[in-house]
């Protein structure tokens, strides 16, 4: 992609290759542990997220259609780089 393709596609907007919605951020969905504590009142807190190295999606907000499993890619992505 030429740097002129790459300034209108931010200044048009991204659009997602799947349902085609204009769209600025990616829904990432990563699986692994999350870690809390339960104090004596009954309330939860998050102390840690320990991720299993098996997903890494990136989805559109708009049709929850897979997109990239890749960070690197899914930020470009959105940069309208690439």
């Amino acid at each position: 992609m030429t740097d002129k393709e790459q300034v209108v596609k931010r200044l048009v907007g991204i659009h997602c290759p799947k349902c085609n919605a204009e769209i600025s951020c990616l829904r990432n969905y990563v699986s692994g542990e999350n870690y809390y504590i339960l104090d004596e009142g009954g309330g939860y807190e998050e102390q840690e997220f320990q991720s299993d190295g098996t997903t890494n999606d990136y989805e559109c907000p708009e049709c929850s259609e897979l997109l990239f499993t890749e960070g690197d890619k899914a930020e470009k992505f959105l940069k309208g780089v690439g």
